[in-house]
This record gives C-alpha cells, sequence and structure tokens, in this order.
C-alpha cells in the first residue's frame, strides 16, 4: 500500500496478527498497528494521529516549495533534508537501531 500510495499513512486492524505481522507491517511503513477487538476510541485517536502527522508533513513541504519560489533553495533543501533525516531516524528506531 505504502510504495504505491505514499501519502496515505496505514493502520493496520486484524484479528490474527502477531508480534512478528507487528513488526512487518512497521517495516513496511504502517503508522500503526491494533489487533480486534480494539477500543473505539483508541482507534479514533490513532486515526487522528495518523491526520496530524500527514498535515505537519504537507505544511513542511508547502513551506520549503513556498522558500523555493521565493529563490532561497539552500533554505528549501535544507527543510526537504531534515525531512529525510526524520524519516532514516524513524526507520532505525522501528528496526532497533
Amino acid at each position: 500500500m505504502k510504495e504505491a500510495y505514499p501519502n496515505v499513512e496505514v493502520i493496520i486492524l486484524t484479528g490474527h496478527g502477531s508480534k512478528k505481522d507487528e513488526e512487518a507491517a512497521t517495516r513496511f511503513g504502517a503508522f500503526d498497528y491494533m489487533k480486534k477487538p480494539a477500543d473505539l476510541d483508541a482507534l479514533v485517536r490513532r486515526i487522528n494521529s495518523a491526520f496530524k502527522q500527514r498535515m505537519k508533513k504537507l505544511e513542511r513541504m508547502s513551506m520549503a516549495v513556498a522558500f523555493a519560489e521565493a529563490g532561497e533553495f539552500d533554505t528549501a533543501r535544507e527543510m526537504m533534508e531534515d525531512d529525510d533525516e526524520e524519516k532514516k531516524k524513524k526507520k532505525k528506531k522501528e528496526e532497533g537501531g
């Protein structure tokens, strides 16, 4: 899903998952992984968290575009590199490093 639609935040909701499945989902970019029966309030909180994270990313990208359009290419590049660095840190944390 993340490969085909990288801008979609994925929350896995399963009735038969395992810790190994959860680790794989995280490795493949799932935002969250929940087992059934899921508490509805907890699910809504996670959906809201995914939405807020996506909005922060979009806002940061919009800011980088604005800087680039204003000729501030170094600032725009730094903002995008910071985003890439955050992705690397998150991935390393998820992999246990």
